[in-house]
């Protein structure tokens, strides 16, 4: 069964937010909005649990910051094939570096609908291969 609850019939087949699992280190092809966002709100769910988790203060800071280093190249690379989805090269992430103007840039880029054709980053990720 694939993230939208259609079963494809194919074993071992990834669709949807799982997709991002298998390849998150890759800086290669298109991620769509959607599972790039479920996969960001995972991932700030979990440090939102380590923060605010029951565990002692001291623990708390290290689990943090071993998972912030431990996640900090998928987020990158998703991010990445996010921009690419929206036809932008991995340079636009630099834009979040310049304060007000390039992070709103930055964020209209992984906001922004993907191209609905193949473009040079490869295929597009919602179509259906039967």
């Amino acid at each position: 069964i694939d993230f939208y609850g259609n079963f494809s019939g194919v074993k071992g087949e990834d669709n949807g937010v799982f997709k991002s699992t298998k390849t998150q280190f890759s800086l290669n092809g298109r991620l769509t909005r959607r599972s790039f966002w479920c996969f960001l709100i995972i991932h700030v769910l979990i440090s939102l649990f380590l923060v605010y988790g029951v565990v002692s203060y001291c623990f708390t800071k290290a689990a943090l910051l071993g998972y912030v280093v431990m996640t900090c190249p998928a987020l990158i690379t998703s991010s990445c094939r996010r921009l690419h989805d929206s036809g932008y090269s991995f340079r636009w992430l630099f834009m979040g570096l310049v304060p007000v103007l390039g992070t709103l840039f930055l964020l209209y880029g992984l906001l922004k609908k993907g191209e609905p054709y193949n473009n040079r980053f490869g295929p597009n990720p919602r179509v259906w291969k039967h």
